[in-house]
């Protein structure tokens, strides 16, 4: 109760609330540096780009189509399976 009236409305506690909560989020973002991966070449049959990538969860597999036409299935460690040109 920052006006010691005794009580505390439901406006000044959410805001409150809000205000603890955003300082927290903000220091909790500044203090951890996010763990990427390293890169990873990948060998790809495509020659243009690569217009949907889509995972299969039947074949547990990626598929990838490119724009000229070619249809690549990758396993889920990212290691070319199987690679079709469709024209």
């Amino acid at each position: 109760d920052v006006m010691r009236k005794g009580s505390v409305d439901w406006d000044s506690l959410a805001s409150h609330l809000l205000l603890e909560y955003y300082e927290k989020d903000d220091k909790v973002k500044s203090t951890q540096v996010p763990h990427w991966k390293d890169i990873k070449i990948l060998p790809s049959p495509h020659k243009e780009t690569v217009q949907k990538i889509s995972f299969l969860k039947n074949t547990s597999r990626y598929i990838s189509i490119s724009k000229e036409g070619c249809v690549s299935w990758w396993s889920t460690d990212l290691k070319l399976q199987n690679s079709l040109k469709t024209w």
